[in-house]
């Protein structure tokens, strides 16, 4: 009798996640702009059941934050300066997706110290094809992002496709912001399948 692969066995994987956000924000009356870069490596764990996904990962968090700070000083001039943070600390992310049909749902979260916390469920349609077969995917997502001085919560609509390897999401929606400026937002997200 042959001996097959145990069921509780679980995959390790390596990835690396890269963000980087620009924002802008109000500050004594002028429009300021601050940029947040992440880079985390990291090793994790993942098991398939049926068409349920869970993966757990880890791994050293290298941060930049580069805000623009602008305030009046005591001879009523307004002072502009760029403010810098760099920053080494971990991350921990945990991740979950279910595939039903033409449907899939998606739950993402993640902490890195220094403070960061980032959560996204997101729900995909993939049916849709253009006429030489090339997938389009709509969707809808929910985001969190923030830390003790910043929270922001988005609501939008995704599409994406597919080539090759490469995957391309647009993204589009409404953010709101506990610190800086509410309205609209919108990204690109590149991912790579070997």
């Amino acid at each position: 009798m042959p001996v097959g692969r145990p069921d509780w066995i679980v995959e390790p994987f390596v990835s690396v996640f890269a963000v980087r956000q620009n924002y802008y924000f109000y500050s004594e009356g002028q429009l300021l702009e601050g940029r947040l870069s992440q880079f985390v490596p990291a090793v994790g764990v993942r098991k398939s059941l049926g068409g349920l996904n869970l993966s757990l990962s880890g791994g050293p968090s290298l941060l930049y934050a580069q805000d623009d700070s602008a305030w009046t000083d005591e001879n009523g001039a307004l002072v502009k300066e760029k403010v810098k943070t760099q920053d080494v600390g971990y991350s921990m992310t945990g991740y979950s997706s279910y595939r039903s049909g033409a449907h899939k749902f998606e739950g993402l979260l993640s902490y890195s110290n220094p403070e960061l916390f980032f959560g996204r469920f997101r729900w995909m349609h993939y049916d849709y094809k253009m006429e030489r077969g090339t997938p389009i995917t709509p969707g809808l997502e929910l985001l969190a992002v923030g830390n003790a001085n910043f929270q922001t919560l988005n609501a939008g609509l995704l599409v994406g496709s597919e080539f090759g390897k490469l995957q391309i999401l647009l993204k589009g929606g409404y953010q709101n912001n506990t610190t800086f400026h509410s309205g609209g937002y919108g990204g690109i997200e590149l991912y790579m399948h070997y």
